[in-house]
């Protein structure tokens, strides 16, 4: 059986959490979501109130954490 090395490699993940609204901030992650379109890695984006609070906050990084497909 032959197997091909493209089907083994795996498209890189990146997950971003921005929380609220700031300019300055999303800014930065746009930088970050453009980066990764330009080079074929998957952007996971997470937005979130500025009220969320700190335990809804920790979910999110957990599920994100629990996520194959996310590497960074």
């Amino acid at each position: 059986m032959c197997v091909c090395v493209c089907e083994m490699l795996q498209v890189p993940g990146l997950a971003v959490v921005i929380v609220g609204h700031r300019k300055d901030s999303q800014s930065y992650v746009g930088m970050k979501r453009k980066a990764c379109a330009e080079l074929g890695i998957k952007s996971f984006d997470v937005d979130l109130p500025e009220q969320i609070s700190q335990a809804e906050l920790i979910k999110q990084v957990h599920e994100l954490n629990a996520n194959t497909d996310v590497h960074g």
